[in-house]
């Protein structure tokens, strides 16, 4: 009797932890005016003449001298002066709403000529961080579209840029939305997870491999050291998984896609769980890539730095401060391009700026020496992680 009292009153405790944490970020996007997925400052259904692309992105897409008559919401034939349809535009955003990217919907604008190919896509206005978008526009994965016959979009191969995965899918699928539209088919978008469904099965099998070693194989080092290994190479480097505050502020702003965020989710929901269970910190031990690659470099053979009881707690408060001050700059409507400095990021070998790459490789150096520096003493994830525990679990 007693011990299912006690797991209520741990369950309830990590339940209004959890909301206070959620309030905490919520916080952050009071600014924007929306609230997963939902703006409170939303302008009335847009109709096709909001949808139609503006004069100067009709001059980019080289729509000239054409008589623009709407076929259908976000869809418009192009006729010459002549009288002969020369093509159709449309609009994403009517057929491809529930898709998006890392912060939001990434909808765009596509000319399709009178021979039926796709000739000029266009991005529409997104949410989606500066640099990842760049770099996915960069890597090209519009351009590989052009001249492809778009009742067949969706046999184009394509890979996601590196570094800019969501991005990448999320203008995938809604450019495939947008030609279906045109071809009449219109809602044959198919749900997947942004990194597929071989790397999605890898992290759940990670996750897995983490949840057997922590339970059954705690007191194995080499069952530590492989899941170490693991979270690193695959769950890091491979996959590009991980929970940062970007990506759980970018959720409570714009809602998020269960399927395309799988492997997130399951990561969120396993950091979530296991306090409850009992497990404090097990994200930040048993899963996160980055701590992961810190927890490695502490084990190679040099001399270490000693780090007392008393350190330890100071770290504890700094990384408190850290995100508190983190989290103030946010309210106050100023700091949310500091999340761009997450080290987490840096997994993204080729499209990490140098600044985070720069500090991502010295919180690893000097990890060799103090244990899992970053984890301790900076962190805002891992503090928030600490702040929706429980406070009556045991130590793992």
């Amino acid at each position: 009797m007693q011990k299912t009292r006690d797991i209520l009153i741990r369950t309830a405790e990590g339940v209004m932890s959890l909301l206070v944490v959620f309030l905490m970020l919520a916080g952050t996007v009071v600014c924007s005016g929306k609230l997963l997925g939902v703006d409170f400052f939303a302008k009335p259904e847009p109709t096709n003449r909001d949808l139609l692309p503006p004069p100067d992105v009709l001059r980019e897409m080289e729509v000239f001298d054409f008589t623009i008559e709407a076929a259908g919401t976000g869809l418009w034939q192009l006729t010459s002066r002549r009288g002969e349809p020369v093509g159709m535009l449309v609009c994403s955003l009517p057929y491809a709403e529930d898709v998006t990217g890392f912060s939001g919907p990434t909808p765009v604008w596509v000319y399709i000529d009178g021979g039926g190919r796709v000739r000029c896509i266009v991005p529409m206005d997104n949410a989606e961080s500066a640099r990842f978008f760049g770099r996915a526009i960069a890597g090209g994965i519009l351009s590989r579209w052009i001249g492809a016959p778009a009742v067949a979009a969706d046999s184009v191969s394509l890979d996601a840029v590196t570094g800019a995965t969501y991005s990448s899918n999320a203008l995938t699928a809604n450019v495939e939305a947008a030609c279906a539209a045109y071809a009449g088919a219109t809602g044959s978008v198919k749900a997947a997870p942004a990194i597929g469904w071989g790397r999605t099965a890898a992290v759940a099998a990670v996750l897995a491999v983490g949840l057997y070693a922590s339970f059954c194989r705690k007191s194995s080092r080499r069952w530590r050291l492989a899941q170490l290994v693991l979270n690193v190479g695959v769950t890091g480097f491979w996959c590009g998984q991980f929970l940062s505050v970007t990506l759980l502020r970018g959720w409570i702003e714009s809602g998020w896609n269960l399927v395309a965020s799988l492997p997130a989710v399951l990561m969120l929901a396993v950091a979530v769980v296991l306090p409850l269970l009992g497990r404090r910190r097990y994200y930040c031990t048993w899963v996160c890539p980055y701590g992961s690659l810190q927890a490695l470099a502490y084990r190679l053979p040099t001399p270490k730095l000693r780090v007392g009881p008393r350190a330890m707690r100071w770290m504890g408060r700094l990384r408190f401060g850290v995100l508190m001050a983190l989290l103030a700059a946010m309210w106050a409507g100023y700091g949310a391009w500091l999340l761009d400095y997450e080290p987490f990021t840096a997994f993204f070998v080729t499209a990490a700026v140098p600044a985070v790459a720069v500090l991502a490789t010295a919180f690893v150096v000097l990890a060799v020496f103090v244990p899992s520096p970053w984890c301790r003493a900076v962190c805002p994830m891992g503090e928030l992680l600490h702040l929706a525990e429980p406070s009556n679990n045991e130590k793992l």
